[in-house]
């Protein structure tokens, strides 16, 4: 037997009847033999003649000479950020990146392409310099083809997570024949997939430098990765077109960091810390909100002029302003519905278009925090109701008891604000949000399936009724329900609410999928509330003319006298008074959650939040509107976080087949607000037509849009669906990494639990369980911080209420 061959042990082969088996042994024949074997004749045969024995003498290649195996060493070594203020370093960057061969608008995709285009760039067609040689020094040797010295940057997800910043790449290269140490920065025209850790870069840098200057090559390295590492700064860099603005943004932004390093002062720090920091020291009233003026005031015209300026600021703010006009005024026409009925027509469509402009309007020009947005939401109207109740069950009128209880419930927010209680949401964490938002998007969901289900009471289930009196009843004309039995009404509302949930979701996301170009995805996505709605308006008002669905109800007269409080006895007014105080323990609590939702880490606001001075303009708005008996308007969770995302530039991650992405930076702008709130404004114009036009189901549609995407996001949710999902297939986030899956499915149960008795409080059917939601919202902190230590470990907690920085 020959070296490197082993022997085939013994084979019995089944598959051959027992006769077939006895003729080949007696013939002689031989026995293909599958993986290239030569064929082999049996040797023997069993008693049976069922199984024949093969040669086991037979030499067979060593399986180990085609195998494609080859070893890797891999390292990971952290490395500092370069210290860009000593003036060696300084100067040798300045005069590296004033040589540096850079390559803007690279459209190719490949690695190697990418990397033959900056070698045939940087050196041309010289004979002294081989371009396979060149590529061997940057790429490994054996057949794994990949970049064999990088450096990438990391950023801390929160919680002990971490992630890659995919977006660059510093490629490091020893090449014998170079006499100086080189530089070549290539900018892809569109983000290419270079490899597991990097599948959405953007800039390729390279750093090429001879044997003997592996050294200097890698503090280059690191010093070009320590400015690449602001991702804010890469969002600029790709902006610039011309190689000149290239150099100069690249020069200017060194010089920045050198300045910040020299000043630790300029680093900007976390704005909680330096909320803390401000209101230490003796107490007074008044302190929160003189100290939130202090800070913003400075920022009120860069709050306008950041919705101009700036590469793709105008088209930005000009679909942020479409978003919020259809996300403030749609859901407005929607809750109208709601009070309408609820209040039996003294609250109806004009009344909640002027009380959202006026509030909004307002709002955005005197508020602190201009991202936040505020309008009336589905806890106000399950409020509004509780209110009916109790005035009808008092006899009391009702306008005069709403102004009355308003008018407390204002009070109650600016006393919140003079004396910094707002101070309280310093103690709010992820797990409270998350608890309040699932609650919102079930409020959303609640209502719009109410109307579902009360449509198809109407016109599908009477279809069920008149087929029982058609046993009973001989003439058709007297049946009760012939007029109502139409179930191509209730298939229709029910395709049009889906309908506006599917497309706007899609959209919502078409970021995550490759359709199309980077910007045309981010367009798409910009707009997918507003292409949503007038889609399926089109599809039940024209294509499905022939069915009607009805409109919103509407009153032509309006009226802004003001409520009789004069009506109301002593008595009432402390009636009022008792129902006020759970009400501005709601509206302290969203409009805190909402505020300190919209200024957490993830979307890196610079300007800084202003819970007090919020809480006064909230108070002073609402004591308006109920004075003239228009709803009541606070902060509202999803709608406002939106409003964040529709101005921010993003990054995309991807990690093991999730997409998740992460904010570069966000337009702080009150100009989109202003521009929103005069369309509101003006679309007391269109009412009823062509607002008439937008069909109710379509309303109900984009309250279940705002509730599903509303979930994006909340870690609460994404926990419930690990209950569904293959273990294999969880996202390798954070929690999963660091914290036992038994902990993370108790914790989740105990936020569900929370999440149960709050909704059982809120969507309760006993007028006197509603008035104690806002009690038990409010007992979500002390449960979070006195009861939920005393069942998890502190490590665990933290983790699971870290403020991860990236979006899913």
């Amino acid at each position: 037997m020959s070296a490197g061959h082993n022997k085939l042990p013994s084979l019995q082969v089944t598959d051959l009847e027992p006769g077939d088996m006895t003729r080949v042994y007696n013939e002689g024949l031989t026995l293909p033999v599958p993986n290239k074997l030569p064929p082999i004749k049996p040797t023997g045969i069993s008693p049976a003649a069922s199984v024949l024995v093969l040669d086991t003498e037979i030499e067979m290649p060593d399986c180990r000479r085609d195998r494609r195996t080859s070893l890797m060493l891999s390292r990971h070594e952290p490395i500092p950020l370069n210290d860009l203020r000593e003036e060696e370093t300084a100067n040798t960057m300045k005069l590296l990146i004033e040589n540096a061969h850079v390559l803007l608008d690279v459209h190719e995709s490949r690695l190697d392409d990418i990397t033959r285009n900056m070698l045939s760039t940087t050196f041309g067609s010289s004979a002294e310099f081989d371009t396979d040689k060149l590529m061997d020094a940057i790429f490994t040797h054996d057949n794994v083809h990949c970049l064999s010295k990088t450096i990438q940057g990391t950023s801390d997800l929160g919680g002990g997570g971490f992630d890659y910043d995919q977006s660059w790449v510093v490629v490091l290269g020893l090449i014998p024949e170079l006499k100086s140490q080189t530089i070549a920065i290539c900018s892809l025209k569109h983000a290419a997939n270079l490899g597991h850790t990097s599948q959405e870069v953007k800039f390729v840098i390279y750093v090429l430098a001879d044997e003997s200057g592996s050294k200097e090559a890698l503090v280059t390295g690191q010093a070009l990765a320590t400015i690449f590492a602001d991702l804010r700064f890469r969002q600029e860099l790709h902006d610039v077109h011309n190689v000149a603005g290239f150099k100069q943004l690249l020069l200017e932004h060194s010089e920045e960091l050198s300045k910040q390093e020299s000043k630790p002062d300029m680093r900007k720090g976390s704005t909680s810390e330096a909320l803390v920091d401000e209101l230490k020291g003796s107490f007074y009233p008044g302190r929160g909100m003189l100290a939130d003026l202090k800070r913003r005031l400075p920022y009120y015209w860069s709050d306008y002029r950041d919705g101009i300026v700036g590469p793709n600021t105008i088209s930005k703010c000009l679909s942020s302003t479409i978003f919020l006009y259809f996300s403030c005024l749609l859901p407005t026409i929607a809750f109208s519905e709601v009070n309408h009925k609820s209040t039996h027509g003294a609250m109806a469509v004009k009344d909640h278009i002027i009380a959202q402009t006026i509030a909004g309007m307002v709002f955005s020009l005197f508020g602190g925090q201009p991202m936040m947005i505020i309008m009336t939401t589905a806890p106000i109207s399950l409020f509004i109701i509780i209110i009916d109740q109790v005035a009808e069950s008092y006899g009391v009128d009702f306008p005069a008891m709403y102004s009355c209880v308003g008018l407390f419930n204002a009070l109650f927010l600016i006393l919140y604000a003079v004396f910094d209680v707002s101070q309280l949401a310093h103690w709010s964490t992820r797990s409270t949000e998350e608890i309040t938002a699932v609650f919102v998007s079930a409020a959303f969901i609640f209502d719009a399936g109410k109307d579902i289900v009360y449509n198809f009471d109407v016109y599908y289930k009477s279809c069920d009724d008149l087929s029982t009196e058609l046993v009973n009843v001989s003439n058709v004309s007297s049946l009760t329900g012939v007029d109502k039995c139409q179930r191509e009404i209730s298939m229709l509302y029910l395709l049009l609410a889906i309908g506006t949930l599917l497309v706007g979701t899609y959209l919502y996301n078409f970021t995550h999928t490759p359709f199309l170009s980077e910007k045309n995805r981010e367009l798409l996505a910009d707009y997918a509330l507003p292409i949503s709605c007038l889609l399926m308006t089109f599809v039940g008002s024209y294509i499905f003319q022939g069915i009607k669905l009805g409109i919103f109800e509407y009153k032509d007269e309006l009226s802004l006298d003001g409520a009789p409080l004069n009506v109301l006895t002593i008595g009432n007014m402390f009636l009022a008074m008792g129902l006020a105080l759970p009400l501005s323990l709601l509206f302290f609590m969203d409009q805190s959650l909402a505020s300190a939702e919209v200024n957490s880490a993830p979307y890196k606001l610079e300007k800084g939040p202003a819970y007090h001075w919020d809480m006064f303009v909230l108070g002073v708005i609402n004591a308006v509107l109920s004075v003239y008996g228009l709803p009541w308007v606070h902060g509202a969770i999803p709608q406002s976080q939106l409003h964040v995302r529709a101005l921010a530039d993003v990054e995309s991650r991807v990690d093991q087949g999730h997409i998740s992405q992460i904010i570069i930076r966000v337009r702080e702008t009150r100009l989109d607000g202003v521009l929103s709130h005069i369309l509101i404004g003006l679309s007391l114009l269109m009412v009823p037509y062509p607002l008439g036009y937008i069909p109710t189901p379509v309303l109900d549609g984009l309250l279940l849009y705002l509730a599903i995407i509303g979930l994006f996001g909340n870690q609460l949710f994404e926990r419930m669906m690990l209950l569904f999902t293959d273990v294999a297939a969880y996202h390798p986030n954070h929690y999963i990494r660091n914290i036992p899956l038994k902990t993370v499915f108790l914790f989740t149960l105990a936020q569900l639990i929370q999440l149960i008795v709050l909704c059982t409080f809120g969507f309760a059917p006993h007028k006197l369980m509603k008035p104690a939601f806002p009690a038990i919202l409010v007992l979500l902190i002390p449960i979070r911080h006195k009861i939920a230590p005393k069942f998890f470990e502190k490590k665990h907690l933290d983790l699971l209420d870290a403020r991860t920085l990236c979006l899913q």
